[in-house]
C-alpha cells in the first residue's frame, strides 16, 4: 500500500517508502515522526517522516494473536495496551533515543485498560471494574510515581467488547459513550 506524507505548512507530498504499512494502525504522532503497529512483524514502529526511515521501538512474542490498536504520548514516553481483550499497560520510555528499547509494565497497571488517552501530558485509562453486582468502567491517571490514581467512575455502564468505548479528553473535560447505549458519561478536571 502507497503511503503519502503531507507537509500542512508547505503542501509538500512525498512518497514513504521506507514505512512498512499494510493494514498497520497509526497509534499516534509525534512531532514529524509517526507511531504504527506492524501485526506481521508483531512490533511497534516510529517512522521519521524526514528522513524516510523507521525503527522498531518493541516487538512482542511473533506468535502472540494480539494486536496493540491502542497508545498514546506522554513526557517523550509511549504508553501502549497489550493484550487479548482487556490489555496491561505498558511503557517505552525516551523513545526517541532509539537504542536499547524496551517496554515495562506500568505499575500498578491490571489487565482491564480499554483504551488511553492525554490532556495536557497526563495519562488517563479507561478500566473496566467487575464485581457480582455490577459492571462499571472507571477512569484513572497516571501519578508522578508511574502509578494508577483514580478520577471518576462511571457506575452500571455495562461495558462488555473491545473497542465499544469511546474516550476522550479535551479543554479539561474528559467524555465517554459506548457504542451500544445512548449515554455519554463526562468528568470535569479542576
Amino acid at each position: 500500500m502507497l503511503c503519502q506524507i503531507v507537509n500542512i505548512a508547505t503542501g509538500e507530498t512525498k512518497e514513504a517508502s521506507n514505512l512498512d504499512w499494510g493494514t498497520s494502525p497509526v497509534l499516534d504522532t509525534y512531532e514529524d515522526k509517526i507511531i504504527i503497529w506492524v501485526d506481521h512483524s508483531k512490533s511497534i514502529n516510529l517512522y521519521d517522516c524526514v528522513t524516510d526511515a523507521s525503527i522498531q521501538l518493541y516487538n512482542m512474542d511473533p506468535k502472540s494473536t494480539d494486536i496493540i490498536n491502542n497508545g498514546c504520548i506522554a513526557n517523550n514516553s509511549f504508553y501502549f495496551i497489550e493484550g487479548s481483550q482487556y490489555g496491561i499497560l505498558k511503557v517505552i520510555e525516551d523513545f526517541d533515543i532509539g537504542e536499547d528499547l524496551s517496554a515495562k509494565q506500568v505499575e500498578g497497571a491490571n489487565r482491564n485498560i480499554i483504551t488511553v488517552d492525554i490532556i495536557s501530558d497526563t495519562l488517563i485509562c479507561a478500566v473496566r471494574e467487575r464485581s457480582e453486582s455490577r459492571d462499571s468502567v472507571s477512569f484513572y491517571y497516571i501519578s508522578p510515581d508511574r502509578q494508577l490514581a483514580q478520577l471518576a467512575t462511571w457506575e452500571d455502564s455495562h461495558y462488555w467488547s473491545l473497542g465499544s468505548l469511546r474516550m476522550t479528553v479535551a479543554d479539561g473535560l474528559l467524555a465517554a459513550c459506548l457504542t451500544t447505549q445512548d449515554d455519554v458519561f463526562t468528568y470535569e478536571f479542576t
